[in-house]
């Protein structure tokens, strides 16, 4: 299966640990055009501290409430988009697991916060992304429990995003 034009999630996250809130939502809407595509996430706001910076690209913001789409390509190339309620994200190009190899530069970055739920949404270059796009998973780390949660099901004790074997496409 290729990866679709137009993808769309609406989902309870499946959640590492026992004693998270069964109610927090994710959303991520994936657009693919002939030059750019468009990522758009949403989730509950909590009571986390935003990072202390302006908003901005921001290291290791899974520091903080964050929504990560991994989009995962030929030869173990992914991205790894992480986009917080506060206006903050942090883009990485990796090959082979957890392996920087670049930061993306974003050529459009939004983002809201309304009744209880934010949005954030980063528009890349097509160009950005992976050779042979072909699975995907969405995270969050959210809350001050730091609650690891995700759309694919993630087997360990401890959380492990980057499990890439792991990543599908719905359905």
């Amino acid at each position: 299966m290729s990866f679709p034009a137009r993808l769309e999630l609406d989902f309870l996250p499946h959640f590492h640990e026992p004693d998270a809130p069964g109610e927090w939502r994710l959303g991520a809407r994936l657009e693919l055009g002939p030059d750019t595509f468009t990522v758009t996430v949403s989730g509950p706001l909590t009571r986390s501290p935003a990072p202390p910076h302006p908003p901005g690209r921001v290291e290791a913001l899974w520091r903080h409430d964050v929504v990560e789409v991994f989009l995962l390509g030929d030869d173990d190339r992914y991205l790894e988009l992480e986009l917080g309620p506060h206006g903050h994200y942090w883009l990485l190009a990796l090959h082979g697991c957890r392996n920087i190899v670049g930061e993306p530069a974003p050529l459009h970055h939004a983002w809201r916060q309304d009744a209880g739920r934010w949005e954030a949404s980063i528009m890349l270059p097509a160009t950005a992304l992976p050779p042979g796009l072909r699975a995907l998973n969405v995270t969050c780390i959210l809350g001050t429990g730091r609650f690891h949660g995700s759309f694919v099901p993630l087997p360990g004790e401890r959380p492990d995003f980057h499990q890439l074997a792991r990543f599908h496409f719905p359905g």
